[in-house]
């Protein structure tokens, strides 16, 4: 999997939360369902003004979104890299600095 479809599957989490359809989701956003879509099926990443909005609109923290994919992914890397030790352990000081950063 790549980041892409971690951050869809954030912004879909966040479009359930609040019962909408991805039409209206896309019109509180002021963007089209189809945006909608590309970004919730992993196609295209969400622009830094969409994340503002969903951050005004909804409450949530768009910083949050990308690290929250960010870490998914690391995790994922590390799963499948667990056969290479140094791999593993290079995926590992990823993850450690990806929540250092995100508690700060």
């Amino acid at each position: 999997m790549n980041n892409k479809i971690f951050i869809g599957m954030e912004i879909k989490n966040i479009r359930n939360k609040f019962g909408l359809s991805q039409r209206d989701f896309g019109k509180r956003l002021g963007v089209t369902h189809a945006y909608i879509s590309r970004i919730e099926s992993g196609k295209e990443n969400p622009s830094e003004t969409l994340l503002k909005l969903l951050s005004y609109e909804f409450g949530t923290d768009g910083t949050d979104i990308m690290s929250n994919s960010k870490l998914k992914l690391l995790y994922e890397k590390l799963d499948m890299a667990m056969s290479n030790t140094e791999l593993a352990m290079n995926y590992m000081k990823q993850c450690i600095s990806l929540l250092e950063n995100h508690v700060k």
